[in-house]
C-alpha cells in the first residue's frame, strides 16, 4: 500500500519539487486564491487534469473523471499542489466536501491506493517562488502577490477620509450622494457614471456585476468608492448593496485576491468603500459635475423602460393572437416566487421582457416550453437541455471549421483555452424549439442553436415569434448579424466566424 495522503506544509521549502519531477511525477499546481469553491475548483482541475470533452457541474461527474485517469501512463505517481492553501475552498462547506472526496472512504486516494497509483496533495500555505502556477481564470496576468483586505468603512464625517493620501496614491475616486439613490437601479446608474460603464450597466443586476468585474480601462492600482448622506442611500435595497460589494461572490474581495470569482479579470486592486454620514461641499459628485449629461441619461432609461413595457405588452398580444388561431396554447402565468425558483434552480435569469411575460400568461404548444409547475425530474431534465447546448461544442470542437482570424485574434488557441471561454459564455434559454433566448440580456436578440449552428433569429425576442409566425403583412426574413447591435460573449463570435 502506498498510503496516498493530503500533507499540510507551512512553506514551499518543505516540498521538493525536483524530487517529484525526478521521479516523473504527474504534476498539477494549483493557486488556492482562485479557487474559492467547487466551481473554481472544477475548472482548476479539469484545466490541470484535461478531465474530460464535457463540462464538469458536480462532484458526481468530477469522480467519474478522477477515478479514469487513463490518459496519464500507467505506473506515473500523480502530485497535486495547492499553493495559498490558506484561501483555497473558503466557501462555506466547500473545503470539507473537498476533503471528503479525497480522503474519506472509497475517496480518490484510497481508490488509486488499492490501484496501485501514487497520489498525493501537498497543501502549502505560501506561494509557489519559482514559476506561475496554472491559470484558470485569466490569460494575460502575472502570478499575483498580493491580496487586498478591501471592505466597506463607515465614517461619521468627510473630514475622516485622507483625500491626500488617495491623491499620493494616484486613486480612482467615484463619489455619491446617497440621498439620491433611492432604489438598487437608482445606484446602477450612478456607477453607470461614476465608472464609465457601458449604458447597459444599469439593466440589472448580472449587466453591472459583469462590467464592475472587468473594469480594464481604470488602470489606477487603487479604487475608492464614497456614499455621503449613506443614512438615507438605498433605504430598502441596501442588503442587496451589501451583498453584491461584500457578499461571498462580493466584488470587494473579487477585486481583492484578483480576480476569485469571475473571469474578466485585470490584477488585484485595492477597492475601498466609505459610507459616510455628513457630505462633503463642492465637491464632485456623480450627477452635479454635468447636470445637462445626467439629465439626458435619465431621460434615456426613462424612455428605455416605456420601450420594455411595450416590448412584453406586444408580446403578450401576438400570444392572444395565436391562440385565437389555435396555432398555441395560453395557460395562467407564474406567481414571481414560482419564476424565482426556476431561475434559481437552473443557475438562469430570465430577460425581463419575457419574466413579464410569464407573469401575466404562459405559451405551450407550438414548440413553446411551459415553465409552469415543473417537477424536480423536469427541472433536471431543463437543466441538462440548457447545459448540452455548450457541451454540443466541445463535442464537435474538431468538425468546427475555425477561420484563421479567430486564431490570429487569440480567441481559440487550444481546447483546454475554448473550453473555458465556453463555460463562461452565458447560458441560453430555451423558448421555443431550438430558439434561444440568452439568460440575463434584457432586449437581447432571439437566437437559433442546432449543435453547433448559432444564428440570430431575430434583433428581439417579439421579432424571433414573429419570425416563426408570421402574418402576410410581416415577414422578417434572414437576420445578418451586422444589424444585431448587442454583442453576446461567446455566442456572437459563433455566428461572426
Amino acid at each position: 500500500m502506498m498510503g496516498n495522503k493530503i500533507i499540510k506544509l507551512e512553506n514551499y521549502k518543505q516540498l521538493n519539487v525536483e524530487e517529484l519531477r525526478d521521479r516523473d511525477d504527474f504534476i498539477a499546481k494549483l493557486d488556492g486564491r482562485q479557487i474559492y469553491g467547487d466551481e473554481d475548483f472544477f475548472i482548476a482541475m479539469d484545466s490541470a487534469f484535461d478531465l474530460t470533452d464535457s463540462i464538469i457541474s458536480d462532484w458526481e461527474q468530477f469522480s467519474k473523471a478522477m477515478t479514469d485517469l487513463s490518459w496519464i501512463e500507467e505506473g506515473r505517481e500523480i502530485s497535486l499542489i495547492v499553493y495559498n492553501s490558506d484561501s483555497f475552498m473558503v466557501d462555506s462547506g466547500a473545503f470539507n466536501e473537498f476533503e471528503e472526496h479525497f480522503t474519506g472512504k472509497d475517496g480518490y486516494l484510497e481508490f488509486w491506493d488499492k490501484n496501485a497509483r501514487g497520489f498525493n496533495v501537498y497543501l502549502v500555505k505560501d506561494k509557489d517562488p519559482d514559476e506561475k502556477v496554472t491559470r484558470y481564470r485569466s490569460d494575460y496576468v502575472d502570478n499575483y502577490s498580493v491580496v487586498f483586505k478591501n471592505e466597506i468603512t463607515h465614517l461619521e464625517t468627510y473630514k475622516d477620509l485622507d483625500f491626500e493620501k488617495f491623491k499620493q496614491e494616484n486613486s480612482y475616486i467615484v463619489q455619491l450622494d446617497g440621498s439620491h439613490i433611492k432604489n438598487i437601479y437608482d445606484f446602477y446608474e450612478d456607477m453607470m457614471v461614476g465608472f464609465n460603464l457601458p449604458e447597459d450597466a444599469a439593466d440589472g443586476r448580472d449587466y453591472f456585476y459583469d462590467w464592475m468585474l472587468r473594469l480594464k480601462w481604470i488602470r489606477n492600482e487603487k479604487i475608492v468608492l464614497i456614499v455621503y448622506n449613506c443614512e438615507k442611500f438605498l433605504p430598502s435595497d441596501y442588503d442587496e448593496f451589501e451583498e453584491e460589494f461584500i457578499g461571498e461572490d462580493g466584488l470587494l474581495p473579487y477585486w481583492g485576491s484578483g480576480g476569485v470569482y469571475g473571469i474578466f479579470i485585470d490584477g488585484p486592486k485595492d477597492f475601498q468603500v466609505f459610507m459616510v454620514e455628513d457630505i462633503v461641499p463642492n465637491t464632485n459628485i456623480v450627477g452635479y459635475e454635468n447636470k445637462s449629461l445626467w439629465s439626458e441619461i435619465k431621460e434615456k432609461f426613462q424612455n428605455k423602460q416605456e420601450d420594455e413595457g411595450k416590448e412584453s405588452t406586444e408580446i403578450i398580444q401576438l400570444l392572444h393572437k395565436l391562440e385565437e388561431k389555435g396555432e398555441i396554447d395560453l395557460e395562467e402565468g407564474m406567481s414571481k416566487n414560482e419564476i424565482e425558483r426556476v431561475e434559481k434552480e437552473l443557475d438562469i435569469s430570465f430577460p425581463v421582457e419575457i419574466r413579464e411575460v410569464y407573469e401575466e400568461v404562459m405559451p405551450s404548444g407550438g414548440g413553446f416550453y411551459s415553465w409552469k409547475n415543473l417537477s424536480d425530474d423536469e427541472l433536471d431534465e431543463r437543466r441538462d437541455y440548457i447545459l448540452r447546448t455548450k457541451q454540443e461544442f466541445l463535442r464537435r470542437y474538431e468538425e468546427i471549421h475555425w477561420p484563421d482570424s479567430y486564431f490570429d485574434n487569440g480567441l481559440n488557441k487550444n481546447r483546454p483555452k475554448f473550453k473555458k471561454r465556453l463555460m463562461a459564455a452565458p447560458k441560453l434559454i430555451p423558448l421555443r424549439e431550438h430558439r434561444f433566448m440568452v439568460s440575463g440580456m434584457n432586449n437581447g436578440p432571439l437566437l437559433s442553436v442546432d449543435k453547433t449552428d448559432v444564428t440570430y433569429y431575430g434583433a428581439s425576442i417579439l421579432q424571433g415569434i414573429k419570425s416563426d409566425f408570421p402574418s402576410p403583412q410581416e415577414y422578417y426574413g434572414s437576420i445578418y448579424y451586422k444589424d444585431i447591435k448587442t454583442k453576446i460573449p461567446f455566442w456572437s463570435e459563433m455566428i461572426e466566424i
